[in-house]
C-alpha cells in the first residue's frame, strides 16, 4: 500500500451549487524526489455534501 503526505496549500472553500449540493474545494501538494531533485506536486480536490459541511472547518492551512 501507498502513503502519501499532503499538505494543504489554503483553507478549504466550501460553496453551493445551483442546485442547491454542498461543495468543499480543496487545494493538496506533495512532494517527490529527494535531495536537489525535490519538487512539489498539486492536487485540487473537492469533498461533496454533508462531509464538506463537516470538514470544511478543520480543513485549514498551518
Amino acid at each position: 500500500m501507498l502513503s502519501v503526505l499532503c499538505r494543504l496549500g489554503a483553507d478549504a472553500v466550501l460553496r453551493t451549487t445551483p442546485g442547491g449540493q454542498r461543495v468543499a474545494s480543496l487545494s493538496l501538494a506533495y512532494s517527490i524526489g529527494y535531495g536537489e531533485n525535490k519538487q512539489t506536486q498539486w492536487i485540487d480536490g473537492s469533498l461533496w455534501g454533508n462531509r464538506a459541511e463537516k470538514l470544511v472547518p478543520h480543513l485549514t492551512k498551518g
